[in-house]
Parts: C-alpha cells; structure tokens; sequence
C-alpha cells in the first residue's frame, strides 16, 4: 500500500526559497538597473587608445588588415565593426551592446559563484559585482575592459559548473578564451589554467574528458589561429609584441635605468634619455617609446627592452621593490610618488560628466584622428550615478581589489588544503596573470580588472568554506548539548 501524496502546500514549503537560478534573476536585474542608468546618464568616451581601435575597425569594415600597434590584438577592432555594420558608425551601438555584456558577466559571475558556494553566497558575490564601480564604468568606454570581463566570466562559469565534460561545453570554453586572447593578449597566461581547472573538475572517466578538451583547444586555435598566421607572414611575434618597450616604460618610472649603459644603441639611447629628462612621470616615458619609435618598431622595442633587463639586472633590490609597487598599482593602492603617476581609474570614473578642454567633443579625451568623428561627439551628462561617482571615487583606493585579493589568497591555501584542484588552479591562473603585469612593472590599475573576475568566485569559495566550518561547530556544540541534557 502506498503512501498518500503530500499536500501542495507541504511540497512547496520543501522547496528552498533561493535557488541559483534566483540568484542569478535577482543579481542580474540589479545590474541591469544599474546599467539603464548609466546607459541614460553617461556618454561613450574615447581615449587615445579608442582611436586606435576605431581606425582599426573602420580598416576592417573596408576589407583591410587592422594595421594596429604590435602589443594591440584585433579583437576589440573587430567587435566595433560588427557593430557598426549592423548598426552603422556612433556610439549608440558601442554603448548598447557594452552594457549587455555587463549585466551578461555578472550573471555569469553569479552562476559561478553558486556552482562553488551556497546560493545565499552566490547572490552577496553577484551583488557585489553588479555594484562595483570598476568595472561597471568600463561599459562607457571604448575600450577593451567589458568584453574582455564577460569573455573571462563566462569561461569561468563554464569551468564551474558541476557534471561530465560535454563537447558543446568545451568548444564554447575555447571560444570564450580565444576571444579573451584576442581582446587582451596578456590572457595568454590564463588560459592553460582555465582549460586544465575545467578537466580536473568534471566528473566520469578521465578518458571522456579528452575529446571535449581538444574541442576546446581546437575552437581556441580558430579564433588565434588566422591572426597568428597574418602575423607570421610579415614578420611580427606570432600574437603580440610590445613587453620589451613595456619593461622599459616600467623600469624608466621606477629610475631604474643605467643611463651610462654603452651596449645601448647610441642614438636610441639619446633620444630615450632627452624624452626623460624633465623626469620619470607616466608622459616622459612613453615620450621616449614614442620617440624611439619603439610601439612601432620590433628592434627598437627590442633594444629597450634588452637596456631595461642589464638595468634590472644591476640593481636586484630596487627591481624587487619596483615590483611591490607595481603590485600595489594593480590593486589600485598605488603610491602616487612611487612611480610618478596619477591615479587613471579615478579619473576614468570622472571624465563621462566631464565638459572637455573645449578644442574637442566634450567626451572625446585626446583621442586622435579616425573616420566620421563628428558621429561620435556626445554630450557630458551628470546623472545620479556619475554624481556619485563623483562624491566617492577618490575615497575608493584598492575597494575592492585589495579585498578580493586578500581573500583569493586565502581560498587559494584553504582549497590547497582541502585538495580543491579545480579552485587552486583558477586562482592561480589570476595570479600569473597579476604576476605578468607587476614583473613588467607595469602601474595601471586597469589591467587587474580581469583577474577580478577569478577573484569574485574565491571569496564565494572562501565564504562557503567559513560558513560550513561555522556550521560544522555550531552543530557540534548543539549535539555535546544535547547528550549533556539527555535522559
């Protein structure tokens, strides 16, 4: 004889009120509102490197070769030209489809974030990013920062989720971290992490995780492939260049250049050392890469980067240190003497309501020369958002990268402890990641922003692992009371 069926009302009462689809509706549509309010309240800036990007993509769009820098890839180019064949050239497309993409990363962010913790957990972390100032102000930017953010959120999402190794699965990994190659060429060093972490952590047999990996390595070479090719065929690094003019712009802020270096080209080093003469600030040392024609030219960069190297060599104790600065620059809790610099993510999150120096569109910031400008000028508008980015921005040094990153390190060792291999390795693959930029010295805080995306899912992890540790003693206070009181 069978049981009688449960009352509706005692099923749905089993049911747990937040579940991670909730999770993700709920974090997702306060990203959203915060997005429309963006989206109404602040205009597409165009930076230097904007332009650059918008030359590129109107070379696509006219069937020719980007004909961008050597450290440039052409996936943010190429992204632009879609959206201005399908929606013709302005800012209106750029800004509808960047704003999309960050209400997209933080579901994602937030999918994640439920696969390594409880949904209660998951939905603070999505909260938390569908907030956070950073990033968000990179949606009204022509830059790379918001596609690269999604193409790394959803990978990790994918790399998360619980259950065999599908092909599907794999194939989309690939694309998602091709395409974060190509917007982001330092992501190179992510990669391998994220493929092995999502092997690693899928269940069944090791042999039916092996197809759906080399699905995955084989949709990432579609997407690097061709570029990799044309740049073979002229002669160029086979991704991107650039890291020894990058060195020496660290190493020249950081005053750590031998100035009396006779290995040097002698006309190379003239040129460098009367760009920085008047000092060693952010503008006197791209002024000397620039000079020497170095972001253009692969053996001028090389000669830079070999002077900065016998430099660094030279003087170990003051690369160290240059170092932990740079670190701090990552976290955006840089010293503003050490190097000189100003502090840009503050003044990015400034400039949509500012009015301009007047000889250019108000949200137009010394950005060049490239086809149908006048498409794009857009006036400044000081929304409620910007007001408030306003009022706090200069109060908002290293929040909330330096927690993130404290609590990284801690999931980091928790996991490690716990054999948690899939989590270790995503951690780790951040910490490359972040390690790349500080050995280069390089101090702009923006670069960061990608390892971010990693860092969110630690803490999640992280605060699972507290609060089932707490729950564990709770509990085990509860039994010892129990057997205290008991008959």
């Amino acid at each position: 004889m069978t049981a009688p069926p449960a009352p509706a009302a005692a099923v749905s009462s089993a049911r747990p009120l937040l579940t991670a689809g909730r999770a993700v509706q709920l974090a997702s549509t306060v990203s959203a509102a915060v997005h429309a309010l963006l989206l109404a309240g602040c205009p597409l800036v165009l930076t230097p490197d904007s332009g650059e990007y918008l030359n590129a993509a109107a070379n696509m769009l006219s069937g020719q070769a980007p004909g961008m820098q050597d450290h440039r890839t052409p996936g943010y180019p190429a992204i632009l030209a879609a959206i201005f064949w399908l929606c013709g050239p302005g800012p209106g497309g750029v800004l509808l489809v960047q704003h999309v993409l960050a209400v997209a990363t933080t579901a994602c962010l937030t999918r994640a974030a439920c696969a390594v913790s409880r949904p209660s957990i998951g939905l603070a972390v999505g909260l938390v990013a569908a907030c956070e100032p950073w990033s968000m102000l990179f949606a009204t930017y022509a830059l790379t920062e918001t596609t690269t953010l999604f193409c790394i959120a959803a990978a990790a999402a994918i790399a998360t989720r619980r259950g065999k190794a599908g092909w599907a699965a794999g194939a989309a990994l690939g694309v998602l971290l091709g395409s974060a190659v190509m917007l982001r060429p330092a992501l190179q060093s992510v990669v391998p992490f994220m493929l092995i972490a999502w092997v690693i952590g899928r269940t069944g047999p090791w042999k039916e995780r092996l197809g759906p990996a080399a699905a995955a390595v084989a949709a990432g070479c579609l997407i690097v492939g061709p570029w990799v090719w044309h740049n073979m065929q002229r002669g160029r690094p086979p991704i991107a260049g650039g890291s020894g003019w990058v060195l020496f712009y660290g190493a020249a802020m950081h005053s750590l250049l031998d100035r009396d270096d006779d290995r040097v080209n002698p006309d190379i080093r003239r040129v460098a050392l009367d760009a920085l003469a008047p000092g060693a600030s952010d503008w006197h040392a791209m002024q000397a890469v620039w000079r020497t024609n170095a972001h253009t030219d692969p053996l001028a960069a090389a000669e830079l980067g070999a002077w900065a190297r016998r430099s660094i060599a030279r003087h170990p104790g003051a690369y160290a240190a240059a170092v932990w600065h740079s670190l701090r620059w990552q976290l955006h809790a840089g010293d503003a003497a050490h190097p000189p610099m100003y502090d840009e993510l503050t003044f990015l999150l400034r400039r949509p309501g500012m009015a301009g120096d007047g000889r250019q569109p108000p949200n137009f910031q010394n950005v060049g020369l490239f086809p149908e400008a006048a498409r794009f000028a857009m006036p400044p508008h000081a929304g409620p958002l910007q007001r408030l980015f306003d009022a706090v921005g200069e109060h908002l040094s290293g929040i909330p990268q330096v927690p993130l990153f404290i609590a990284a390190v801690l999931a980091a060792a928790v996991s490690a402890w716990r054999r948690r291999w899939p989590m270790v390795t995503l951690i780790a693959g951040s910490f490359a990641f972040l390690a790349a930029h500080c050995l280069l010295l390089v101090p702009v805080s923006r670069y960061a922003l990608p390892a971010m995306s990693i860092w969110f899912l630690a803490a999640a992890y992280l605060a699972e692992e507290v609060a089932a540790f707490l729950g564990s003693r709770l509990l085990g206070r509860a039994a010892r009371s129990a057997g205290a009181i008991g008959p």
